[in-house]
């Protein structure tokens, strides 16, 4: 049910590219492609979602092609960040509660972003692992903690320019 509906969104609500930014994150996923990699944008976005875009845009297909294929790809990429919260909230719920709030991120919010080709469903798994990993070195301060936090809210940093934030308030 959630693939059809993010399909028929994507179908019957996102039908123009230059909106909300896709057009955009299509162009520098398409330029790091053809550039083996080497094209390392305008600095107004971040790269990790470009990259992961890249990865689906074949060299040689036309926009309307490209689109469709990156729309696609987001709505796969938001079903697999929703299977791995799974084990993420089975950590601190029971599993007909976490299976709940699963299916209430999956048809109140992820649903509507999923036929997006926006960061946004990264940005938001990421920073919600950084979030919990500056909460466990809260709980249990050591260096492998702290390297994990690090790292994901590099991560996150590289998703969407907006983890320093947490990180200063942390």
């Amino acid at each position: 049910a959630y693939i059809l509906g993010g399909l028929a969104h994507s179908r019957r609500v996102n039908t123009d590219a230059s909106t909300f930014d896709q057009s955009a994150y299509l162009h520098y996923a398409g330029q790091m492609r053809a550039t083996g990699y080497g094209y390392t944008g305008d600095r107004n976005r971040m790269p990790l979602y470009p990259f992961l875009q890249s990865l689906v845009c074949a060299p040689g297909l036309d926009n309307d092609k490209m689109f469709e294929r990156a729309k696609q790809f987001n709505i796969a990429l938001s079903l697999v960040i929703l299977i791995a919260l799974y084990p993420i909230l089975r950590r601190v719920l029971p599993p007909l509660p976490a299976v709940a709030l699963i299916l209430i991120l999956a048809f109140m919010v992820f649903i509507f972003k999923a036929a997006y080709v926006q960061c946004d469903l990264v940005y938001y798994l990421l920073g919600f692992c950084s979030f919990l990993s500056m909460l466990s070195i809260l709980e249990s301060p050591d260096w492998r903690r702290g390297m994990l936090a690090g790292a994901l809210l590099g991560l996150t940093q590289l998703t969407k320019a907006s983890a320093l934030p947490g990180l200063v308030f942390f």
